[in-house]
């Protein structure tokens, strides 16, 4: 019976071999390389700039938490505006703005009923025929291809080939749009009126 001490030897020379190495390193996710290198990185910056201060030990310790913490920081916020835009993303594709009986509107006829319902004071309403009245417009003008089943997302990609600022803006209208008409956000004058701004200027670029 093999006793400790070769028990031991012979787990430290399997450990040692390249195939244990290799098969070790396969077995890391991404997830944790990423960090890993993050972390190397981060060790290496605060490593290099505190070197350059020259600061006494006390100080040291107190930068060194600062500059970590403000670093973690800007990490998580970045996280967060990641998850953010691919949660607007996720909810752009899911809708399809135009219904059939829209499609058949003029973009005039929805600019109307947009006026209609802000005098109204039904600035969610007014809010969706806006929207659309604009989409239809910019269909007109051949910018992009109205379709029944094409969401928002489409329709920003389209634009983004001929127009860069249209699709930006059509962008920010898009997200305030879903917000008023599917997410039941309620849209006040105020709100209205910026956002009515926003689209009469993006459908005056147009003309």
């Amino acid at each position: 019976m093999l006793n400790e001490k070769q028990v031991r030897d012979e787990l430290e020379q399997i450990l040692s071999e390249n195939e244990y190495r290799v098969y070790y390193d396969e077995s890391q996710n991404i997830v944790q390389l990423i960090l890993n290198k993050i972390g190397e990185w981060l060790s290496e910056l605060f490593s290099n700039l505190l070197s350059a201060m020259n600061p006494t030990g006390g100080l040291a310790n107190f930068v060194l938490f600062l500059m970590g913490l403000g670093v973690v920081g800007l990490i998580l916020f970045a996280l967060f505006l990641w998850g953010r835009n691919a949660k607007v993303r996720r909810a752009l594709q899911t809708h399809q703005p135009l219904q059939k009986s829209e499609m058949d509107w003029s973009y005039h006829r929805h600019l109307n009923e947009a006026q209609q319902l802000e005098d109204s004071q039904e600035f969610q309403l007014a809010t969706r025929h806006l929207f659309l009245a604009l989409l239809l417009y910019l269909h007109d003008l051949e910018r992009l291809e109205a379709r029944l089943w094409k969401t928002n997302i489409d329709y920003y990609e389209e634009l983004q080939k001929s127009n860069q600022y249209e699709a930006e803006q059509f962008y920010r209208l898009a997200l305030r749009f879903d917000e008023a008409t599917y997410g039941e956000k309620a849209v006040r004058r105020q709100d209205y009126l910026t956002y009515k701004e926003q689209a009469m200027d993006l459908l005056a670029r147009g003309e």
